[in-house]
């Protein structure tokens, strides 16, 4: 079968790569907010393009075919090659670049903080990185990122790296109802009445509140589970569920009275969090970010 190479969706090949990288559907999906049957048709529409099958999709995530792993080795070149392009236009046009690793879920915390810097900052390329915290701190030990903002504590293995812990964020839960009657405070047993959106149990948020819940000898189960900030945020605007959130992300939505904070008869945890810098690398543009994200 004859390939016409420039018949090829650039997006259809983006998503393949990020599948890869990410390890879900599920992820990339978040990660491009981008439903999870689109990103489908589109894996089904490049397989289709090059005739064969690309991916395998089983109980323990997705896989590689043969000739699935041999074209991924030639996009990921594809993609460093585009990279160095890109840093060449920034190199003529004397642009600064910085590259933040930060998941969704952070970002929405430092969001405003992020805007500022990038708006006094005219002249400066921006990319930002969207991994597993491991992934992030491999990809910052080589080079190709500049920071990771994450949750502590972060195990590094290597001393070319530093951390700074900036501020512990707390977490609550949500609600489109008003839970909390003349005032007083909800019993985490009537909280486990409701329809609960959760964080995935390996996950940090989830990790901190079964130590509160375990101590207390409650057990909630939840009737979704949800690792993105935005979209348990958004479930709970339309009265699907109570979420668990960091309370910073969802100030606005609180403060409009979009949804309300569920006051409860527990002390719930504080998530530290840190940025993380290659000791080798002394860019003035990252000293200028990091100033405004610790203020």
């Amino acid at each position: 079968m004859d390939i016409n190479l420039f018949d090829i969706n650039l997006n259809n090949l983006k998503y393949f790569y990020m599948i890869v990288k990410l390890g879900s559907f599920t992820k990339v999906s978040e990660y491009f907010y981008i439903s999870q049957p689109n990103i489908s048709y589109a894996i089904k529409q490049l397989e289709n393009y090059f005739g064969v099958k690309l991916l395998i999709r089983d109980r323990s995530g997705v896989k590689l075919t043969p000739v699935g792993e041999r074209i991924y080795n030639k996009i990921e070149d594809l993609f460093k090659n585009l990279d160095e392009c890109n840093l060449i236009v920034q190199e003529k046009n004397n642009i600064e670049n910085i590259s933040i690793g930060i998941q969704s879920h952070i970002y929405l915390l430092f969001k405003d903080k992020i805007k500022r810097f990038l708006k006094s900052n005219k002249n400066l390329s921006c990319s930002f990185h969207q991994d597993s915290t491991q992934e992030l701190i491999e990809k910052l030990n080589e080079n190709k990122i500049d920071i990771v903002i994450d949750i502590a504590p972060i195990s590094l293995t290597t001393k070319n790296l530093e951390i700074t812990t900036i501020h512990s964020e707390p977490l609550c839960f949500i609600s489109k109802d008003n839970l909390n009657i003349m005032e007083n405070p909800l019993s985490m047993r009537e909280l486990a009445n409701q329809k609960l959106i959760l964080p995935a149990l390996y996950s940090n948020l989830r990790k901190s509140l079964e130590t509160i819940l375990n101590k207390n000898n409650i057990s909630l189960t939840p009737t979704y589970i949800c690792n993105a900030t935005d979209v348990t945020i958004d479930l709970v605007k339309t009265g699907v569920g109570v979420g668990y959130v960091f309370e910073n992300a969802a100030t606005n939505e609180i403060k409009n009275k979009d949804i309300y904070k569920v006051n409860v008869d527990c002390e719930l945890p504080q998530i530290p969090l840190c940025i993380v810098r290659n000791k080798n690398n002394q860019s003035k543009i990252i000293d200028k970010f990091l100033e405004i994200l610790i203020q």
